[in-house]
């Protein structure tokens, strides 16, 4: 090996393209023990969306809405149980019940409550797709240039209206609809809910005539399977750049306290936390809270 290659393995790559180690991408808390008061079980399938980051994209960022959501459902003396499926496509999620359950679920029953935050992934227009280098080097750019890169957002969103007419190929809802199929079999008494995506201040990030389409096809899903899957609407963040990175798109530490609260408001609001079980109704199946 050369010595300019050397130095540049050695000092250069690192500093341009070397992603830190993801904290977060399986992270989970315990599941709840039934007996000691209301509960609620949570699978969440998606990305990045769980992070609050700091002023740019960094998947390593700070754990966000799912911290959020959490502390104020113990806040109304709910005890949750938490797993997060990292799937970037409906064509990455479970097709079989064995997949389903050997992903995430083997050793843990049944979850009362599946949210899945997928479809944006479709929409976004980049330039140089999404190699891990390619992502390594959008992180660490944003993390030396600082508060600077809001700034270089303005012009980047220009630029992909313009020129970046790429996005990743949309191949309709059959992964989903058999995803569906076998979560509602494996799970009888599962409410799965079709989180809508947030959409950005900035008009160039993504394909809005495309994010619209997967909102539709996300609604037209929940139609097809009945009262058990629900379109989920998105929090009300507006166009406010308090609660955003520099992207326009994902939130920071306040936005996903909102989005945290509107999670766990959710849930409450849809009869999802299931009852201790009381003495009396010992020998009686335990019953499971429905989405009205």
């Amino acid at each position: 090996m050369s010595t300019a290659k050397r130095l540049f393995k050695t000092y250069l790559s690192p500093w341009l393209w070397v992603r830190d180690r993801d904290r977060w991408m399986f992270w989970s808390m315990p599941a709840p023990d039934r007996e000691a008061g209301p509960t609620v079980d949570i699978l969440r399938i998606g990305t990045c969306e769980d992070r609050a980051m700091p002023h740019n994209h960094q998947a390593n960022g700070p754990l966000g809405f799912p911290r959020f959501m959490l502390e104020d459902l113990a806040a109304q003396g709910i005890e949750a149980g938490y797993q997060n499926m990292w799937v970037w496509m409906f064509e990455e999620l479970p097709q079989t019940e064995k997949e389903l359950l050997k992903r995430r679920r083997k050793n843990r029953g049944a979850p009362d409550f599946v949210f899945i935050q997928i479809g944006p992934i479709y929409t976004g227009r980049h330039y140089l797709g999404g190699h891990v280098r390619v992502i390594g080097l959008r992180e660490n750019l944003g993390k030396r240039i600082g508060f600077g890169i809001y700034v270089l957002w303005r012009f980047i969103a220009k630029a992909q209206r313009i020129a970046a007419f790429k996005t990743i190929d949309y191949a309709g809802p059959e992964a989903l609809d058999t995803f569906l199929e076998v979560a509602l079999k494996t799970w009888p008494d599962t409410v799965i809910a079709l989180y809508e995506p947030t959409t950005p201040i900035l008009e160039g990030p993504l394909v809005r005539r495309k994010l619209d389409d997967i909102v539709a096809e996300l609604h037209a899903a929940a139609a097809r399977h009945g009262d058990r899957v629900q379109v989920m609407p998105r929090p009300e963040l507006g166009l406010d750049w308090r609660f955003r990175i520099s992207n326009s798109l994902n939130t920071n530490e306040a936005g996903a306290r909102i989005v945290g609260r509107h999670f766990a408001d959710y849930i409450v609001e849809q009869g999802l936390v299931r009852q201790p079980q009381r003495a009396e109704d010992a020998g009686a199946p335990e019953q499971v809270s429905s989405a009205v």
